[in-house]
């Protein structure tokens, strides 16, 4: 799932996203997943406002649960 801060996590003022793993209790102890990934902000009117690399690949391991852009541990 998507996880939205509208205002920032750790930098105010800002938009931040986070890509997450829903329901990370029902997998196997030491389980991780590779995830391939897309995403385009639009603006109200349609205008692309931001546009993720091509097709990036990022794993999710039992210890990482969610990825965002300049996300801090």
């Amino acid at each position: 799932y998507l996880k939205v801060h509208p205002k920032g996590k750790f930098v105010r003022n800002h938009l931040s996203l986070y890509l997450c793993v829903a329901n990370p209790e029902s997998f196997r102890f030491g389980w991780k997943r590779l995830a391939s990934y897309s995403l385009i902000l639009l603006n109200q009117v349609g205008k692309e406002l931001y546009r993720s690399p091509r097709n990036p690949l990022i794993f999710f391991l039992t210890l990482y649960l969610q990825y965002g852009v300049g996300q801090r541990p």
